[in-house]
């Protein structure tokens, strides 16, 4: 495990996020809700309208992110209903890894930049 990998449990450790979850999930539900999951639910028809309606979308996450499979997962349904997604997916880093490291602030920031530049007219 690295020292970012180690940081970012004693910050926000999985049981921190699964009682985030618990409170702001309807009582009963579980992480395959629509508000959690954007794969059911409304979710493949509401892409299907941000994909005619022309927007341009990123998809960022790390390879050290536990929820990096449903990352790249709806970046995948995303695409196939017409949405215009740029997937930024790293090797190794943990959610939120541009929290505590200036380089990997930065690169997500050109990575920003460079989809507001190429959306804009």
């Amino acid at each position: 495990m690295t020292l970012l990998q180690l940081f970012y449990i004693s910050v926000f450790p999985p049981t921190a996020g699964d009682v985030c979850w618990e409170l702001c999930l309807p009582v009963g539900a579980n992480r395959d809700h629509e508000y959690s999951n954007l794969t059911v639910g409304d979710g493949p028809v509401n892409m299907e309208m941000i994909g005619q309606l022309g927007w341009k979308l990123m998809v960022s996450g790390g390879g050290g992110d536990p929820m990096i499979d449903r990352q790249r997962d709806v970046a995948k349904l995303m695409k196939e209903k017409g949405v215009d997604v740029v997937e930024r997916f790293t090797d190794g880093d943990v959610h939120g890894a541009e929290l505590g490291d200036p380089t990997k602030s930065e690169t997500l920031f050109a990575s920003i930049r460079n989809l507001i530049n190429s959306s804009a007219p």
